[in-house]
């Protein structure tokens, strides 16, 4: 039975993986924020690049079980790179504010 503690995301390796994703989904925002061939992906980055994230996340995560087979699924590392998504926006606000998309 896997532990699905709170502390556990804690552990160096969800700090690790909510890292990568912070980075993943920060550089999705700037890229389609930069970008304006794309209305839709400029105005809705914040929404599309978390989603995109927590997709890739759990994409990678069910790979694990399928293609590897030293490596096994673990749901607190899905959650970890939700998280990681999550404060990937949360820096992007801190950094940015409250950008005008014209100005950016």
């Amino acid at each position: 039975m896997p532990d699905l503690s709170f502390w556990s995301l804690l552990s160096p390796d969800k700090v690790f993986h909510s890292g990568i994703f912070l980075v993943f989904v920060l550089l999705l925002l700037v890229g389609f924020i930069k970008q304006h061939k794309f209305i839709y992906l400029h105005y809705y980055a914040k929404t599309i690049a978390f989603i995109m994230g927590v997709l890739y996340g759990g994409l990678t995560e069910m790979l694990q079980m399928v293609v590897f087979t030293d490596r096994q699924p673990d749901v607190m590392d899905f959650l970890a790179n939700a998280i990681g998504c999550l404060f990937g926006i949360v820096v992007f606000r801190l950094v940015f504010g409250k950008i005008k998309y014209a100005d950016f």
